[in-house]
């Protein structure tokens, strides 16, 4: 899928209330907008130009067993998997988007919105 088809079906869908309330509690805070469009259409894991894997729905909601980081405490939720233990994370505590790797357990970059750590 394009990038472009990706952020247009993410902003137009069906806001999915149940799911958006399962990942809010789970990681104890509020998602904005675009997040909630990835949470509600999340039903299998999705490749955008070959660079990046948006995690499904029960990828989301299970990211803290499956790849044993406490997301939850870092105050942060991963949508985007870039490939080589790299995440697009949603920074609840500072209400942006970041990278953040996995194994050294870092965040990087700057807080941006989704559309520009994407492009």
């Amino acid at each position: 899928m394009e990038l472009r088809e990706f952020f247009n079906r993410i902003k137009e869908c069906d806001i999915d209330a149940i799911r958006v309330e399962q990942i809010e509690e789970i990681y104890k805070g509020a998602l904005p907008n675009l997040a909630k469009g990835i949470v509600s259409t999340a039903d299998e894991s999705l490749f955008i130009e070959n660079r990046y894997r948006v995690m499904s729905f029960k990828e989301i909601k299970y990211a803290e067993e499956e790849m044993h980081v406490t997301f939850a405490k870092e105050r942060i939720i991963p949508f985007v998997d870039c490939m080589d233990n790299d995440f697009i994370v949603y920074d609840i505590s500072g209400e942006g988007w970041i990278m953040y790797n996995i194994v050294d357990q870092l965040k990087f970059g700057e807080l941006t919105d989704l559309e520009q750590l994407m492009s």
